[in-house]
């Protein structure tokens, strides 16, 4: 019995990923345009789709994790970057999260095996980073990559020496967190503002 409800979190995960890539636009704006904030979920690609709203801190990191990715022969797709509050109550239950932090993404590996993606995931690990890769207790089922594998392959974040409950005291609402968090990153996305220039 605890099986289906253990399927029921990547299966709701994947069907919102899907959901999100189907209304993609053919191409992200120019960098430098401001779109406006679309108040309905997953309509941004420039912020689920780009590195661009991730914090000035940590996306040389990002860059260099997507330049690592294309060595290995990978043509790399990123499938969730900065999430909004409402997009991350819809993709999970876990209240507090990276993505919304702009420290965290969600790689896709085209074709990769499990073994490419834990290999990646190391050299991730490596450079200062977390994978989800080995959260296997978490996600018995992986909400993304390759067939058959456990934890959060696709999950990258870049928080060394941050600890959520330093940056998010328990109990504090999310739209309050983010804008504060990103405003002190300098600028990036913000549910209240839009876009912000980013340093």
């Amino acid at each position: 019995m605890a099986r289906p409800a253990l399927l029921a979190l990547p299966v709701a995960a994947f069907v919102l990923w899907a959901v999100s890539r189907s209304r993609r636009p053919s191409s992200a704006p120019a960098r430098g345009s401001s779109p406006a904030p679309s108040s309905a979920p997953f309509q941004d690609s420039r912020r689920l789709n780009t590195l661009d709203a991730i914090v000035p801190a940590a996306r040389p990191a990002f860059e260099a994790l997507l330049t690592e990715a294309r060595r290995r022969g990978f043509r790399p797709s990123v499938i969730s970057a900065v999430r909004t509050c409402e997009e991350q109550r819809q993709v999970k239950s876990v209240p507090r999260s990276w993505h919304m932090l702009g420290r965290a993404i969600d790689l896709e590996l085209p074709g990769g095996t499990p073994e490419e993606y834990t290999s990646l995931g190391e050299w991730w690990e490596a450079q200062g980073g977390t994978w989800g890769g080995r959260w296997t207790e978490q996600y018995p089922v992986a909400p993304c990559g390759p067939v058959g594998m456990r934890g959060d392959p696709c999950h990258f974040q870049f928080t060394p020496g941050l600890r959520m409950d330093d940056v998010w005291p328990s109990g504090e609402a999310c739209e309050t967190v983010t804008a504060r968090y990103l405003a002190e990153q300098g600028g990036a996305w913000n549910p209240a503002e839009g876009w912000r220039a980013v340093a």
